[in-house]
Parts: structure tokens; sequence; C-alpha cells
């Protein structure tokens, strides 16, 4: 006799899968070395090889109950179809590529497919709140577990646990004289996240209010600390400065406006900081390499894309040891699409590039614009600044990469969520209206 599965199970399994990519993306903090087998099950690819295809099981039984998502429907349908196409392709003009490395690199960008999981587990589960809470969690845990392991390995010139195993073959990243670790998956939305919640009116308890400021700033010191990354650094002031401004105007707000206010001020004409943060942007210096590599790769990428506009470079294995090692990096080897934002990915994919990508992009647009004209600036705080930060990151550190494509299923779900529930509030209104004129009418 077939058991059927009840609605809570299925609910713990997509919690169970949602929650645990999390995990697995921060590599359990290294707190133990992986045996050489969970090393290639998660690895990146492999990785986004599981989720891409357990999405793909889910989004062909979706929505079976609960809400739908016509356009997440089309989105997704036109996403298979045209990375199946690029895999065909890419499967005639790479005859020394494998298929089955083709079809893993295909896989990568049918991640946002997730976003399917997430949606119906955000139906499952009333809302948002809980899986970002969960998220800026582990960020704020991952954010101290980073500033330990930098103290300690400048003190001792070792780690705790097995985090060397951070760094690609055991090559320890610096800069500026000190360590440099990323803040890890969700890190920079975490950050918006916090200093959103703090400045939300509906959120009124002290002591999670200043756990959020605490996180807040302690992501933030991280990403320019230990990140490091010069463009993450703007695109999530951008969004923080978008926060602050939409804030309100009640006295905490105001007050911390004008902190904020008054240390820009300080920093920019009392301290040298952000001459010495400009000329980052120079090639000179330790950038000089970081610099050099990006204006090469945007000429290259223009020349690729000129040269096959409609499906790109396609999906070629580039590793140091592939024979198509070249098509992405280049006759000097040194560029990749990942350092030049959209452009990459236009000469990666081609045309293609703005189904994976501008679609979704544009569609998160709309939903913003709709909220905006319904709700209060003040409510609006995260998701508008969670999609000025998406949207200035495609100049770079674009969030379909190999290693950030999973933030991009999420962003996808949680804006189509806030667009399905500001659609039912809607429909709400205007059956009320017309019981009221019905009603009206009766007397």
């Amino acid at each position: 006799m077939k058991i059927k599965t009840t609605w809570k199970r299925k609910a713990i399994l997509y919690k169970f899968f949602l929650y645990g990519i999390i995990i697995i993306l921060y590599h359990c903090f290294y707190l133990f070395a992986y045996p050489e087998i969970m090393n290639k099950i998660f690895s990146i690819y492999n990785t986004n090889t599981i989720i891409a295809s357990v999405s793909f099981l889910c989004f062909l039984k979706r929505y079976r109950n609960g809400l739908k998502s016509d356009w997440l429907d089309i989105y997704s349908i036109m996403l298979i179809a045209s990375i199946s196409v690029e895999c065909i392709y890419s499967l005639i003009i790479y005859p020394k590529q494998t298929i089955f490395i083709t079809l893993r690199i295909a896989l990568s960008f049918c991640v946002p497919i997730l976003a399917v999981v997430y949606i119906k587990y955000f139906i499952w589960d009333h809302g948002t709140d809980k899986y970002i809470e969960f998220i800026n969690a582990v960020s704020f845990a991952w954010n101290i577990y980073i500033i330990l392991q930098k103290n300690y390995y400048l003190k001792t010139g070792s780690f705790l646990f097995d985090f060397l195993s951070y760094f690609n073959d055991g090559t320890v990243y610096m800069r500026n004289h000190t360590l440099r670790i990323g803040i890890g998956f969700m890190g920079e939305c975490a950050i918006l996240y916090n200093f959103a919640y703090l400045f939300h009116p509906k959120n009124t308890n002290v002591v999670s209010r200043m756990f959020h400021l605490f996180a807040g700033c302690v992501g933030f010191y991280c990403l320019i600390a230990l990140s490091q990354s010069r463009g993450d650094i703007v695109y999530v002031s951008i969004g923080l400065a978008a926060i602050i401004m939409i804030s309100g105007k009640r006295l905490r707000t105001l007050a911390a406006k004008l902190l904020v206010l008054a240390g820009s001020i300080y920093i920019v004409f009392y301290t040298n900081t952000v001459q010495r943060f400009l000329q980052t942007f120079q090639a000179v210096g330790e950038y000089t390499n970081s610099i050099s590599n990006r204006v090469y790769a945007v000429a290259y990428y223009m020349e690729c894309f000129k040269k096959n506009p409609i499906l790109g470079n396609g999906l070629a294995n580039t590793r140091i040891d592939s024979p198509y090692f070249f098509v992405e990096h280049g006759g000097l080897g040194k560029a990749y699409y990942g350092d030049v934002g959209f452009l990459g990915l236009m000469a990666n994919l081609g045309i293609i590039s703005f189904i994976v990508y501008v679609m979704p992009m544009v569609h998160m647009g709309r939903v913003v614009i709709r909220l905006m004209k319904r709700n209060q600036l003040k409510e609006l705080a995260f998701p508008i600044g969670y999609y000025l930060y998406l949207l200035f990151s495609s100049i770079s550190l674009l969030t379909v990469d190999r290693s950030r494509i999973i933030q991009m299923a999420f962003a996808i779900a949680y804006y189509e969520y806030l667009n399905i529930n500001n659609k039912k509030k809607c429909m709400g209104a205007i059956y009320e209206k017309a019981a009221d004129e019905n009603f009206e009418n009766y007397n």
C-alpha cells in the first residue's frame, strides 16, 4: 500500500533541502576535513548539478497544491529550452569535451529553477522571514568565525580546524597585508537585511534591533576588511544608502541618518580612506594585475560576442588542464567571465544571456515598482535595497556566476513571492470594494 506523503512531510523535506544547501555552501565552517568522496560530491559544479536536477523534478510536479506563478513557469520553460540549445551547440563545437561535462556546465545555468522550490516553501512557511533569518544567523556566525581565523593566522601562521581547505591548493590569499576571505553565501543579502530590519517600523523589539545592528556592522566590517572586494563594497553601499534614505522620518531613523552623514563627512575630509579606496581602481601597486586583467577581459569578450552573438562561446570546460582553456580566458589566459559581469555572460551564452539574466532582473524591477505604488516606501527598504544591489552587481560579480547562482534563484523566488502576495491583496481589495458597492445598491 502506497503511503501518501502528507502536507507537513513535504514541507519538512523542502525545508531540509533548502537549509541543507546553506550548510553545504558554507562547507560546515571547515570544522573537519571532508573525505575525498564528499569533496567531489560537493564541488561547486556537482552541487549545482544536484540542485538543478532536484529543482527540475520539483518543477515537473509544480504547484499541484497552493499558489501558482505563471511568470515563473514561463521563465523556467524558456530557461530549460535555451540552455538545452546551448548544450547541443556546445557538444558540436567542442568534440573533445565529454557529454557529462557539458551537461554539468549546462545544469549550473539551470539552478534558477530552484526558485520553484523556494516559492513552494515560502507559501507553506507563510513568508520569507524565517528563511532569511536563518541565512542571517549562519552569515553572522561565519563572519565571527572568519574574524577569529584571521586573527589566529596572523599571530600563529596556521588555522583552526580544517580552515586551510578553504583556500585552493593550500595557497593562502592575502591582500593589504591581511587575509582575504569571502563573506559567504548571501553575505551581502544578510548585511542589507540587518539594516533594513533595524529601520522597519513594525520591528519594535529592542534586543532584536540591537542584534541586527551588531550583525549588520560585523558583516560590513568583514566585507571591507576581509572580503576586500571593491565592487561588492560599492554595490552593498548603494543598497545601504537606499535603505537609509527611504526608512522614514522617525527620531531614531533621523538620528541614524545624521550619524551616517557625520561619519561620512569625517571620513571624506579628515582621513585618506576614500583616496586610498579610489586608488585601488587604478592599475598600480598590488591591484595592477586585477585592473589590467579586467581591461583585457572587456576587449576580449566584446570580440567574442561580435563573432557569435547568438550562442556565444558556448559551454566549454575552461579549467587549466582543458584543451578549451583559452576559450574563456583568452590568448593571454587572464580573462574571466565573472570579472566583467553581464558582458562576460553575453560572451559566454550570446543572446541567451538575456533569457538567463535580463528577463528575471526586469521582472524583479517591475515587482518593486508595483510594490512602491501600493505600499509605503519605509516598509520596502529591504526589497528596494536588495534589488539595487543585484542591479549594480551586473557590472561585475554577476549573480549567475556558478558560485553565486543560487542567490539568483533565491532573489527570483523572493520577489515573485512578494508579487503573488501583492496580487492577493489587490484582489482582496477589489472584492471588498465590489461587496461594499453591492451592499449600497441593495440598500
